[in-house]
Parts: C-alpha cells; sequence; structure tokens
C-alpha cells in the first residue's frame, strides 16, 4: 500500500515543518499532548510523532482489506495534505 508510505511521510513532514514553524516564533502547538512532548525537546517530540504514525500504518495495513481501513487512510492523507497546506501557506507569509 503505497498510501501508507505517504501517509507515513506526511506525518512526518507535518512534524519537521512545525519545529520549523515554531522554532521562528511563528506560533505555539495546538495540540496539548504534543506542546507537552515539545517541552521534552524536538528529539522527544519527533521519535514520538513519528513511533504514532508508525503504528497507526502498521494498524492500517493489518486492515487493509477492510472498508474502514481504505476510509480511514483516505481522510488521513486529506487532513495532512491540508495541514502541509497551512504550514506552507503560513511560511509564505512569514518570510
Amino acid at each position: 500500500m503505497s498510501n501508507l508510505r505517504i501517509l507515513f511521510l506526511l506525518n512526518a513532514l507535518d512534524g519537521l515543518m512545525t519545529l520549523l514553524w515554531l522554532s521562528t516564533g511563528g506560533s505555539t502547538e495546538a495540540n496539548p499532548i504534543m506542546a507537552y512532548l515539545l517541552a521534552h525537546g524536538a528529539v522527544t517530540f519527533m521519535t514520538i510523532k513519528v513511533a504514532i504514525g508508525f503504528i497507526v500504518c502498521l494498524s492500517l495495513y493489518a486492515a487493509r482489506h477492510t472498508k474502514a481501513a481504505y476510509r480511514t487512510l483516505n481522510i488521513g492523507i486529506a487532513v495532512y495534505a491540508l495541514v502541509i497546506a497551512m504550514h506552507l501557506l503560513v511560511f509564505r507569509f512569514q518570510f
């Protein structure tokens, strides 16, 4: 399932773009759990974010023959695509 790779990469890209955005003082992390992880450092934040993304992808792969997994995967990709687009728009106006 190449869409699983896309979801995983979008998740990691979101984390990196979040770190870049926060490093410029542009904003704060809106997710309280991720904000807590950020308080423990960028490495902790990215490690947990990528690990969660990996676990989600493994779960979707295990359920790959179900309609629910297919829908969830496509919704996840759409949501992350919107988040990445938001990051890009913010960067465009910030820099």
